[in-house]
């Protein structure tokens, strides 16, 4: 019959039952041998009672075993098996949590979202054997985890709940609740509750209708609202420094309390208004969640052993019992109050004495800030500090010390105290030190102060938790100095800050009633994030300060398209060499992020248009941008896809602002491109490809005709005149320089007439490819030739500094190099941009027969020309692999938001 101890741990103190057995024996016996040798055994059996020998060891004995059977039956021996029905009763519970991006909102402590999983944490803890389970919702819900008794393994669900657990758009109440009560097993019985941790802020409008419906189903919603009713706003996904903003305005984010109570009410639950309060959800269930009837959820027959630890508890106690009766007891030692009284007189003497040894003088600096704010002296230029020409030492230089401080002369007073500090004992030296340290601080040399503040609260003593604070002080003074003309005073404080927080959180750490620790460390917090982003922002403002936005536009594209050119090779490549190949990718896509910043500065101050729809967009790039970065980061192949999505943005944001020159060779560009790709027009999908190069290449002439007309006046203007030495061209900048020098009335018409012919003929080679396959090749090939060659005329026209500009994507002909790998792309933006320019030697229009060189995926760069075969099997290649990617990409797409779609 096996033998089981439910709390076997127990039987680990055993071990001290016989060990302090013999320690007391041990004790006993010395104490027997001490009064045999002073006392005779006449004069013993005279002055002490007869020594009861017999007596003790039977309490001796007694004793262990009461101790050693007590300490088996806290072991709970099992042995025996008897079978049991046991029926588990509880009730069904919904844990519904909102993940929206509202509930990143920061009016509670750590955000709305954490402090829901702590209450939700503390729910399950109070939960005993009802059902829990686990959905969250935001555009649609999720269920994460059924219905189950297992706390831990919902615990676990629980803490990697993120924004992203549940699919993006606006939160729906509704749809949380539908799926609520799905989720239930069965229709019947009032065991069943919703609990919904909100913040009450339903954009889909369906929540009272689902109120309603699980009313009639009988189940009750019980409703948590978090979150500030005055609103706080919304921290952006990429940059917790910045804000979700819509149609221009930073979103504010509610508690919506008559929205959660409504639901609460319509169904007979309960509204918990948590808010920004600290309110534990076990409450909930004590209060009103477990007065829900319980039902019978699980009925099983169990094998349990028998405890028996009864067998060993009653011979314990009589054993206990009964050395206690063996026990003659003994008075209580008289206390002579006399010599007690001297003893302690004597004590306090000592004490005083010691007190009195380590006295030291009044500290000239208590505190060096307001209660609430950190101190608001101003800086002082630093000088020269001078002292008398000899100091004396410990507390004779300390009273000099204080004399100079009481004058003002806080530079002399605080070099006078680490004078006298050099001599004295260690509390002494500290107390001088922090004075100095006081004196430094009031003559506006912070710094200095701040290292002598430090150096003392770095080590235990009772000075440690006010050094802490003060140094707290000098560091944020330190931190909120004016910067010098060209001093780079920006870049150091975020971390000035971080050290004056880290020094208050000390402060409040070693002495918890310093409040205005707490206050300074809030005010710190505060300005923290305002000083990162302004070290983080000012560089690249000071940087493209003087660029227009179409510059900052082409420089961001053209390092697009350098990544989106290396990806296919990167990822073909041996493991080794891909990841630092990615790696360097998702470098480079940080940097090409980072230009969003100047970008958004410039487009603010040149009076863009519809300014909002701009931001709008230029946010949904940042998040595309950095999606590639974290695939690239990830060794994720879905990079390409986000890069190339990133890729189409900035070529939308170069359009819009760039010179007409740039759009003249972009034009060229497409334009080519479409001449290339017409021998596979059959080609399944060719013949919409075609049509979406050609209807680009349409619109960038549209484009160039009017920047060139707001350009160049209809008079013209002269050439510039001649400089008198040579022009340093600065080869970072991407600025065109004035594309209108040299430009005379007769030609700006000219060229204008040439735009408008260009474009008549490329809407016509447009309509053309609208039309079913049957439309004869040749007819569109001609009208596509005659706008090439017209656009070739335009730019022969153009001043000769305008064709030495560097197209936006400066991609290597043929000639110089092979062209990369380059997977199809999504959009009339993205398509053949990496196509280089007919390589002929005079600006004729390309014939059919030889059509431009095309760098072809998957095969190396061609000698010759491709035939329309060729093209025609690579371009049904390359749709087949999009469509492949697509179907990849099904489950989880990506889609930006729309400027009317509420997110949040």
């Amino acid at each position: 019959m096996p033998l089981h101890f439910a709390n076997a741990w127990m039987l680990y103190g055993l071990w001290l039952v016989p060990v302090g057995g013999l320690i007391w024996l041990a004790l006993w016996r010395r104490q027997n041998r001490a009064l045999a040798q002073w006392l005779a055994p006449t004069m013993r059996a005279k002055l002490c009672p007869p020594p009861a020998t017999q007596r003790f060891y039977w309490q001796w004995a007694g004793l262990l075993s009461g101790c050693l059977l007590a300490l088996l039956a806290a072991a709970r021996p099992q042995w025996g098996v008897r079978e049991e029905t046991v029926i588990q009763r509880g009730r069904d519970l919904i844990i519904a949590l909102d993940v929206s991006r509202s509930m990143l909102a920061e009016d509670v402590h750590p955000n709305r979202l954490q402090r829901a999983q702590t209450d939700i944490q503390d729910l399950l803890r109070e939960l005993r054997g009802d059902r829990a389970a686990l959905l969250a919702f935001r555009g649609r819900a999720i269920q994460l985890c059924p219905l189950t008794t297992d706390y831990a393994y919902l615990e676990e669900i629980l803490n990697d709940v993120t924004v992203d657990s549940a699919p993006r758009g606006q939160t729906d109440i509704g749809a949380a609740i539908h799926k609520a009560l799905d989720a239930f097993e069965s229709d019947q019985g009032a065991h069943r509750a919703i609990v919904l941790i909100s913040d009450g802020e339903d954009l889909a409008g369906k929540a009272r209708a689902a109120a309603a419906e699980a009313q009639q189903r009988g189940v009750v919603i019980f409703t948590v609202g978090l979150g500030d009713p005055q609103g706080a706003t919304i921290p952006s996904a990429l940059n917790k420094n910045e804000v979700v903003i819509y149609q221009g305005q930073p979103v504010v984010s509610k508690l919506e309390h008559a929205t959660l109570k409504a639901l609460a009410e319509i169904t007979g639950g309960v509204y918990i208004p948590v808010g920004v309060a600290n309110v534990k959800l076990g409450t909930l269930y004590r209060d009103h969640l477990s007065k829900i009837a319980a039902q019978d959820i699980e009925e099983s027959l169990q094998r349990r052993y028998v405890d028996r630890f009864q067998w060993f508890l009653l011979p314990a106690l009589l054993c206990l019992l009964a050395s206690a009766g063996l026990s003659r007891g003994r008075l209580a030692r008289s206390v002579n109050s006399a010599a007690s009284l001297q003893r302690l007189a004597r004590r306090q003497l000592l004490l005083a004495l010691i007190g009195l040894a380590g006295a030291c003088n009044v500290m000239a600096l208590t505190q060096a800030a307001p209660s609430n704010t950190p101190p608001a002296s101003q800086p002082v230029a630093p000088a020269a500090a001078t002292k008398p020409a000899i100091v004396p030492g410990g507390r004779a230089g300390a009273r000099l010390a204080q004399s100079l401080y009481r004058k003002g002369k806080y530079e002399e007073a605080a070099a006078t105290y680490l004078e006298a500090a050099a001599s004295g004992s260690t509390g002494l030296r500290n107390s001088l030190i922090y004075n100095a340290a006081g004196a430094l601080y009031r003559a506006g040399q912070y710094q200095a102060a701040a290292d002598h503040f430090l150096a003392l609260a770095r080590q235990e003593n009772a000075l440690a938790a006010a050094a802490s604070y003060n140094a707290g002080c000098a560091l944020f003074q330190l931190a909120d100095q004016e910067p010098q003309a060209g001093d780079s005073h920006y870049a150091i404080r975020p971390r000035l800050l971080e050290q004056a927080g880290e020094a208050f959180q000390r402060a409040w750490r070693r002495n918890p009633e310093l409040l205005s620790a707490r206050a300074n460390l809030a005010s710190v917090t505060q300005a923290l994030p305002a000083a990162r982003s302004e070290a983080h922002t000012r560089p690249l403002l000071e940087k493209y300060g003087q660029t227009q936005p179409g510059a900052i536009a082409a420089e961001m594209l053209d390092a697009q398209r350098q990544i989106v050119a290396a990806l296919p090779a990167a990822m073909t490549n041996a493991t080794p060499a891909r990841i630092n190949m990615l790696e360097a990718l998702a470098e480079q896509q940080r940097r090409n992020t980072t230009l969003l910043i100047p970008l958004r500065a410039q487009l603010a101050t040149a009076g863009a248009q519809q300014l909002a729809q701009m931001q709008a967009h230029l946010e949904a790039l940042e998040n595309e941008m950095q999606r590639a970065r974290e695939d690239l980061r990830n060794l994720d192949n879905q990079a390409y896809a986000a890069a190339a999505r990133a890729k189409a943005g900035i070529y939308n944001v170069w359009k819009a602002w760039a010179p007409f020159p740039l759009l003249l060779r972009e034009d060229l560009q497409r334009q080519t491109n479409a001449i290339t790709m017409l021998p596979s027009m059959r080609a399944a999908g060719a013949q919409e490809a075609i049509r979406a190069e050609q209807e680009e290449a349409t619109l960038l002439t549209q484009l160039f005709a009017e920047r060139f007309a707001e350009a160049v006046p209809p008079e013209g203007l002269p050439p510039p005149p001649e400089a008198s030495g040579p022009t340093l061209i600065n080869a970072a900048d991407t600025t065109p320089p004035p594309a209108q020098a040299g430009i005379s009335a007769e030609k700006r018409a000219t060229i204008l007439d040439l735009a408008r012919e260009a474009q008549r003929h490329q809407e016509g080679a447009a309509e053309l490819l609208r039309s079913p396959l049957s439309s004869a090749p040749e007819v569109v090939l001609k009208e596509q030739q005659e706008a090439y060659r017209l656009l070739q005329a335009i730019a022969d026209l153009l001043p000769q500094e305008q064709q030495e500009q560097p197209a936006p994507d400066q991609e290597a002909t043929p000639e110089q190099e092979p062209a990369p790998e380059q997977p199809p792309t999504e959009s009339a933006e993205e398509q053949s941009e990496n196509q280089p320019p007919p390589a002929e030697s005079e600006p004729a229009a390309p014939e059919a027969s030889s059509p431009p060189p095309e760098a072809a995926p998957d095969s190396p760069p061609a000698e010759d020309s491709m035939t329309p075969a060729e093209a025609r099997a690579l371009l049904e290649k390359a749709v087949q692999r999009e469509r492949e990617r697509r179907e990849e990409r099904q489950p989880t797409p990506y889609i930006p938001p729309a400027p009317l779609e509420k997110d949040w």
